[in-house]
């Protein structure tokens, strides 16, 4: 029986080169893993790796882009494969473009889709702006990626793809999702045939407790929308998932790319890791977690708090009660630290409608608390979110002012917080 080969690509390299937090082991992994359970070959080709920066600083970028499109050629050819996946995120976003384009060009039967990030904020947007893929997929590839692969192989219909979003006679027709059932999901598969870049890569792995949101009100969140409700994974297949990886690969530290994890369930969690793993999480001001028990494997916890002013945090809806909130938030980053575990902030400067005193005062109540780390950020209008639409109903009433071209020059901005400030890469929108 033939093999039925599946390109699994990441290529999220800025225009200024590979971001350093994309070192980190990549999701493609995952889906790979479900592949295999269905008789696929997948080959993950994660572009984000030392060597890739090694050959842009020698090379050049544009060198670079051409080499890779010229290799992925090659290994289609080679294989034959007949299905390409490309995740998306805002970081290399044209590239990958490029990359979809020349590869169709050459090998007219490939059938291109994508997902990721930047499908699940743009959706049908991206194909307004581009037709190098042939269909898009929102939400989990859990399932998606299976019957994909059925398309290319089998010629199944594309409206039996889960999340699927693609032109059918000058429409655009949209699939519905499937939730993703966390309770079956694959562990992910780094073997060197399947990743190729694991030796290029930094050993953290991200892994997934939970899906969904708690809270689910933030205005400018578009985690509910991407994950429904919140539903947590049995904590035995979590366990089972963190042996496998660490006697399978030496992979001792992890990624908790849970939005809002319960703190029973990370209570439940920590109990029971070994003492060499070592994880970092988000988390949400909540006065239950139990760092004392954490505090062995946990390294660094996320917190995303937007303001230590509740006038601020009621503007947009952050919490139902702002100064309850403040509170819990302070003494949560202070109980973490006295852990031993650092603290990441992030805030949101300017809010719409600010004043220079407001952000003043916000700052001087940040540098008090002296958490680890910092990151200030304008807000986000991310498509899909209640402040997106109360902007486009209300216009400057909500303090924003939205361009023409907003959402393909959002689509096209670029940004990693391991680097300093590039001059003229403003996030659009004007508060």
């Amino acid at each position: 029986m033939a093999e039925k080969n599946i390109a699994l690509i990441t290529y999220a390299v800025q225009s200024r080169g590979p971001v350093p937090s994309g070192l980190m082991l990549e999701g493609g992994a995952h889906l790979a893993g479900r592949l295999l359970q269905e008789g696929y070959l997948p080959t993950v080709y994660d572009f984000n790796n030392a060597d890739s920066i090694r050959k842009i600083a020698q090379e050049g970028k544009e060198t670079f882009l051409k080499e890779t499109v010229d290799y992925l050629h090659e290994e289609i050819q080679k294989k034959k494969t007949r299905l390409a996946g490309f995740t998306l995120y805002t970081n290399g976003f044209k590239d990958n473009i490029i990359i979809a384009k020349e590869l169709k060009k050459r090998n007219p039967g490939l059938l291109i889709a994508a997902g990721g990030p930047l499908v699940g904020w743009f959706e049908e947007e991206v194909l307004g702006y581009t037709d190098a893929f042939d269909v898009l997929v929102r939400g989990e590839g859990d399932k998606s990626i299976v019957e994909l692969a059925r398309c290319a192989y089998d010629g199944t219909s594309l409206g039996n793809v889960p999340g699927a979003i693609y032109q059918n006679g000058g429409q655009t027709i949209k699939s519905n999702k499937n939730p993703l059932d966390i309770s079956t999901l694959p562990f992910p598969n780094y073997d060197p045939e399947i990743y190729p870049a694991i030796g290029q890569k930094i050993k953290v792995s991200t892994l997934r407790t939970s899906v969904g949101c708690r809270y689910g009100r933030c205005t400018f969140c578009i985690q509910p929308r991407i994950d429904g409700r919140y539903r947590e994974r049995n904590i035995d297949d979590v366990f089972e998932e963190i042996r496998s990886l660490k006697n399978r690969y030496g992979i001792k530290n992890f990624r908790l790319s849970d939005p809002n994890p319960s703190p029973e369930h990370l209570r439940k969690l920590f109990s029971g890791l070994d003492e060499d793993v070592k994880l970092s999480c988000f988390a949400y001001s909540d006065q239950e977690y139990d760092f004392s028990t954490a505090a062995k494997n946990l390294t660094s916890l996320f917190i995303g708090i937007e303001s230590m002013e509740p006038e601020a945090l009621a503007k947009i809806k952050k919490t139902t009660d702002p100064e309850r909130y403040v509170k819990q938030c302070t003494e949560m980053i202070l109980e973490a630290k006295k852990h031993g575990i650092a603290t990441i902030y992030a805030n949101i400067v300017p809010f719409p409608n600010d004043t220079s005193e407001r952000i003043r005062n916000d700052v001087q109540k940040v540098l008090e608390l002296q958490p680890d780390f910092i990151t200030a950020l304008p807000l986000g209008v991310i498509p899909g979110t209640k402040i997106h639409r109360d902007i486009l109903k209300n216009g400057d009433a909500e303090g924003v002012r939205l361009d023409k071209d907003f959402l393909q020059r959002f689509m096209l901005y670029e940004l990693d917080l391991l680097q300093p400030p590039h001059p003229g890469n403003y996030l659009p929108g004007k508060p």
